[in-house]
């Protein structure tokens, strides 16, 4: 009695601490999708520096999100399994220590071991760790608030990254983005201890699904290295990593399928698509992150390769489309009151389809800043109300045991996506003019995100999205 006792006043503290709790996994998101884009601007710069050519230093960019994509199931997994919090501050050693690395590279292997490698690892952990963890703090209200202050985080974070990556590169250096990784991990270890609270289920705990977690590995590593590779043009390797997926993929379904029968403890749960807020809520994501990987990948290429512009400039240039995600995000919890949960995102991926058509359109024919200023507008706002309550949709339809690799599928479903954006714009620029090629790029996103607010009408209506852990319910009815 006096151990369960304790555990409640723990729990009932950590509630009470939960805004606090909610700022270190804000502080942790931007570092872990920040990395992602802050290097693209550097690109010239890493090539003197290190001596090396724009393939090998594309890898180690790319590197990053494909480990990042590869563990990110197996990370969830692993904190539904041995504690959420445990798995983020694992995850941040490892995100501050490949930083640490990178940092004080000399040579471009070093870079990726850093970068791609350890880096990528400890983002893996950390992710599914934070979102795991919102789901089961955060109740009623408070949890589209707290969801929309995520969101509001992963969507600027990656626009904003060119921005800091050009400031850095231009008036310091390229090193101190992962010096400023370093210490912004070291924070968010220290405030894990203080202010997070992941109480465990008190039954048996799962098994890890070895061979489970190798075939969804093998599965994700070989579908995003193709996607790379034919971004770079490399059809024969593209090919096989294709058919290496397809394998693997077939694999992992019927072997999971199977340990789900046998009523063992699979580390993906196909009984889990079987709900409708998952099951679309996962692929709508995957395809508005699509269309984001597309523009935000693109519009830095064309205001850098057409107008001119510097690294830094074009990062300023495209600065509204993260302030309007800002804002987006923020409006909201408001909206949420109105339309409910599900009309936030469906209205938010209307309005950032229509403001990337826009973007494509008018730079068909002209880029000047005033002329593309409406669509960034739109597409910014749009994006921020979809993205700051999609996850909280598709996580509050899964049980507390399966929190983690729910949100590791989820975001999974967002690194494949972004992939595939990136890697389909890529080759599209390739082959042909910037000015003809770049609109047609943007009319890609805009059909990944129209497809995206199509899915969303399939989405059931909601108007908020509860609690899914009794064990906060119980702390809230303690204090």
């Amino acid at each position: 009695m006096a151990e369960v006792a304790e555990t409640d006043s723990r729990a009932a503290a950590a509630y009470r601490r939960r805004w606090l709790s909610l700022a270190v996994i804000v502080m942790t998101a931007v570092i872990i999708v920040i990395d992602t884009s802050v290097l693209n601007v550097s690109i010239p710069t890493l090539i003197d520096d290190l001596h090396t050519d724009i393939a090998t230093v594309q890898w180690a960019i790319t590197g990053y999100a494909l480990t990042f994509a590869t563990f990110l199931i197996v990370g969830g997994r692993l904190g539904d399994m041995f504690g959420h919090r445990r798995m983020f501050v694992i995850g941040a050693t490892l995100f501050a220590v490949g930083s640490a690395i990178a940092s004080t590279a000399q040579s471009i292997g070093v870079l990726i071991v850093g970068e791609a490698v350890i880096e990528g690892l400890g983002a893996s952990l950390m992710l599914p760790a934070t979102t795991a963890i919102l789901s089961r703090t955060f109740t009623g209200r408070e949890r589209v608030r707290a969801f929309a202050a995520w969101g509001t985080t992963v969507g600027a974070a990656s626009a904003f990254g060119p921005i800091l990556g050009g400031y850095l590169t231009t008036y310091h250096s390229w090193r101190w983005g992962f010096r400023l990784n370093v210490m912004v991990a070291a924070l968010a270890i220290a405030g894990a201890f203080a202010f997070m609270y992941d109480r465990r289920s008190t039954g048996t705990r799962p098994r890890l699904d070895l061979v489970g977690a190798i075939l969804v590995a093998v599965s994700a590593f070989s579908l995003i290295f193709g996607i790379t590779a034919t971004g770079e043009q490399e059809w024969r390797l593209s090919l096989t990593s294709a058919v290496i997926a397809v394998i693997a993929i077939t694999l992992f379904v019927v072997f999971e399928r199977s340990r789900e029968r046998s009523g063992g403890d699979p580390i993906f749960a196909f009984g889990d698509f079987r709900d409708p807020t998952f099951r679309v809520g996962v692929f709508t994501t995957s395809l508005q992150l699509m269309g984001h990987g597309a523009v935000i990948f693109v519009l830095p290429i064309l205001l850098q390769g057409v107008r001119g512009l510097s690294a830094f400039d074009s990062g300023l240039s495209v600065m509204p489309i993260g302030l309007c995600v800002v804002v987006g995000a923020q409006l909201s919890t408001r909206v949420a009151r109105r339309v409910g949960v599900t009309g936030v995102v469906r209205i938010g991926l209307f309005v950032a389809t229509l403001g990337v058509m826009f973007t494509a359109i008018v730079s068909s024919f002209t880029l000047a800043f005033v002329a593309l200023l409406p669509g960034f507008v739109g597409y910014g706002l749009g994006f921020g109300l979809a993205t700051s309550q999609l996850s909280n949709l598709v996580l509050g339809s899964v049980s507390p045991a399966r929190a983690g690799v729910a949100s590791g599928t989820n975001s999974t479903g967002r690194q494949i996506g972004s992939a595939l954006g990136v890697a389909i714009s890529a080759t599209l620029l390739s082959t042909g003019a910037l000015g003809d090629r770049g609109p047609l790029a943007l009319g890609l996103a805009t059909l990944a995100l129209g497809a995206g607010a199509c899915l969303a009408w399939r989405l059931p209506d909601t108007r908020t999205v509860a609690t899914i852990d009794p064990a906060v319910d119980e702390a809230i009815e303690a204090i």
